[in-house]
């Protein structure tokens, strides 16, 4: 259909040069020709269809925006895919590039914060996430806990853009149905030349969140080098009179260079002093991958020569040694007794008279009663005689000490 006088052009006889050649060439087709009506009416039908908006529904009737989004990590790059689909099957194309590392998990948190940026720039009121990450999707609605640092600050920022919609949904969906925008995350992520025409291309250079990286000061441990550096760089010393002096008289013996306290010594250089978490980690020496289990004067000695120095470095050693498992179940079998012996001494003392060895003869000294003493152990007998029937206290001091 056409509104060009070409059937008669083509089909005078007087036609001649090129039309005529060309009327020739178009002769073995069947072509019709018909005259194109007037197209007023239909343009102006197009321009209704086209431009009119649908009628707005009330707040809470609001039409739900379907957000796909996905994050892709990889040797090449890191980026995102984004696709929005309206109430009316329309749809949009959002792609992410990153030039800055990042993992899988925060371009997740990338796609649905941009997805979200641009929803609140489109006007939407009323949007549906959806994600094929359940660890975005569980800590976004509150199952997963977010430890990591970055992991809390991208949820702060989710949670944020969440209040500026009437209804948010955040939805976990099959990998298999969020292909397309995980397709879109790869190619972003690899080469965004690659991407297709209607798909837009964001470059981040830096994180949409500003994440700061709190890192514990250890050097605020309390220790031993506290009063020794703030004596050397500060000149302050403790109240008291006695332990001030003890204070200035220890410090003579160290010194402050790069605001790192050192031990001097005679013959040995300058030893880097330590706190007490850090001389745990130099103590491996005694079974590290260079040690052989040594003894504490040895790990002690052998610590000092690397360049390292603490009061209690013996002590130290010495209690490693001790709760050392390989050296115990290692070492050399101990017979020595783990407390000290007590020596256990018995005496029996027997008196004894008529009744037990008879009738003694009357002799000078007129000594009718023995007193006997054994040796528990050995059976060693001592005796001594009495001339009283009844044995006093003294008596039996006296045997003992003289005879035994």
């Amino acid at each position: 259909m056409t509104n060009q006088p070409i059937k008669q052009i083509l089909h005078r006889p007087e036609t001649s040069g090129r039309l005529l050649k060309w009327a020739i060439e178009l002769s073995e087709f069947d072509i019709e020709f018909r005259p194109r009506t007037a197209i007023k009416a239909q343009a102006l039908a197009d321009f209704i269809v086209e431009l009119t908006t649908p009628p707005e529904l009330p707040p809470g009737e609001q039409a739900d925006w379907k957000i796909f989004v996905d994050g892709s990590s990889n040797d090449e790059g890191s980026g995102a895919g984004i696709i929005m689909i309206g109430p009316n099957e329309e749809e949009l194309e959002y792609s992410l590039h990153f030039e800055f590392p990042a993992t899988n998990n925060e371009a997740e948190y990338e796609a649905v914060i941009t997805g979200l940026g641009l929803a609140a720039r489109l006007g939407v009121t009323s949007v549906e996430v959806c994600s094929d990450s359940q660890l975005i999707i569980g800590q976004v609605t509150g199952e997963f806990e977010a430890k990591d640092g970055k992991m809390a600050a991208y949820l702060m920022e989710v949670k944020n853009l969440q209040r500026g919609f009437t209804k948010f949904k955040i939805t976990k969906i099959p990998r298999k149905d969020n292909e397309r925008a995980d397709a879109l995350a790869k190619l972003a992520s690899a080469n965004p030349r690659r991407l297709p025409r209607t798909a837009s291309v964001q470059v981040l250079r830096q994180p949409s969140i500003q994440h700061v990286i709190n890192v514990m000061n250890v050097e605020n441990e309390e220790s031993w080098i506290d009063p020794l550096s703030e004596y050397l760089t500060k000149n302050k010393s403790p109240e008291d009179a006695l332990t001030a002096r003890r204070l200035k008289v220890w410090a003579a013996s160290f010194a402050i260079i790069d605001w790192q306290l050192y031990k001097r010594g005679f013959t040995m250089p300058y030893l880097k002093c330590l706190r007490p978490t850090e001389a745990q980690e130099v103590l491996v020496v005694h079974a590290g991958i260079c040690g052989n289990h040594q003894g504490a004067t040895t790990v002690a000695f052998k610590t000092l020569r690397q360049g390292y120095y603490w009061p209690n470095i013996k002590e130290d050693a010495r209690e490693l040694v001790r709760k050392c498992d390989a050296c115990q179940r290692h070492g050399n079998l101990i017979h020595i007794p783990a407390e000290r012996q007590t020596a256990v001494f018995g005496v029996s003392l027997l008196p004894m008279g008529d009744g037990h060895l008879g009738t003694f003869a009357h002799v000078k000294r007129t000594e009718e009663v023995l007193v006997v003493a054994v040796d528990y152990f050995t059976k060693w007998v001592e005796a001594e005689p009495s001339a009283n029937k009844q044995i006093a206290t003294y008596e039996i001091f006296y045997l003992i000490k003289n005879n035994i």
